[in-house]
């Protein structure tokens, strides 16, 4: 089953705020649907060529007071914690070793960080 998911990172950014099943065709396109009224439609085509329209949850229909500032600081912290971990690099070394217990080889990793210099 094909799904759309509906996120709010500023809510929840560790998992989508809406998940709502709609083909079991995959999704081909979507447009929100010019509207006027007090609801927010989504327009959803699947690949057998059916269309199927989903109302969005109201509240996610109107921005917050300062929501773009507030997203625009969600951003900047993410892409900081992305360029700190870019800067550091992991390194594998595997070791083999035997067990008394056990005949044949086994493998254990090591895994160990440091800065780039």
């Amino acid at each position: 089953m094909y799904v759309t998911q509906v996120w709010d990172l500023l809510d929840r950014s560790h998992e989508a705020s809406v998940v709502k099943s709609v083909s079991s065709s995959a999704l081909q396109s979507m447009a929100f649907f010019p509207s006027k009224a007090a609801q927010q439609l989504l327009a959803v085509g699947d690949g057998q060529g059916v269309l199927h329209i989903l109302e969005m949850p109201r509240n996610l229909r109107r921005p917050l007071a300062n929501e773009k500032e507030a997203t625009a600081r969600f951003f900047d912290r993410e892409i900081a914690r992305v360029e700190y971990v870019l800067s550091t690099k992991v390194r594998v070394e595997p070791h083999t070793w035997r067990d008394s217990s056990y005949d044949g080889p086994r493998q254990t990793w090591t895994f160990s960080t440091w800065k780039k210099g």
